[in-house]
C-alpha cells in the first residue's frame, strides 16, 4: 500500500493554530449584501463597503464618512483576493470611482 498523507507534525500544527489565532483575532465572518464572504475587522458595521484599491494585495472595508471615506481596515473576501475583482470589473460587474482616503 501507498502512503498517500503522513501524521501530522504536532509542533507544526501548534505553530498554525497560533498563527491563525492571532490573524483571526479582533476579526469577524459576514456575508456581504451581494453574497460575498469573507473576514473583515471587528469593528466593521453594516453599511461599511468592501474596496478593491487598485495596487492593493488585499480588499479593505471603508467606511463612508462626511463627504470622504474612512478606512476601517483589511478584509478577507472569498472570490476577491486573487485578481477575481479585476475579472468582474471587465465584466461590469462594479464600479469604479476615484476617491480621497483620510
Amino acid at each position: 500500500m501507498e502512503e498517500t498523507e503522513r501524521p501530522s507534525n504536532p509542533e507544526h500544527a501548534r505553530q498554525i493554530a497560533y498563527m491563525a489565532t492571532q490573524w483571526l483575532s479582533g476579526r469577524r465572518f459576514f456575508i456581504s449584501s451581494t453574497g460575498k464572504m469573507g473576514l473583515a475587522p471587528y469593528r466593521a458595521e453594516i453599511g461599511d463597503l468592501i474596496c478593491v484599491l487598485f495596487g492593493s494585495c488585499n480588499p479593505v472595508i471603508l467606511r463612508p464618512e462626511e463627504g470622504y471615506y474612512a478606512v476601517v481596515g483589511d478584509a478577507y473576501v472569498y472570490g476577491l483576493m486573487h485578481g477575481e475583482a479585476m475579472e468582474d470589473l471587465s465584466d461590469g460587474k462594479y464600479n469604479v470611482e476615484e476617491f480621497v482616503l483620510h
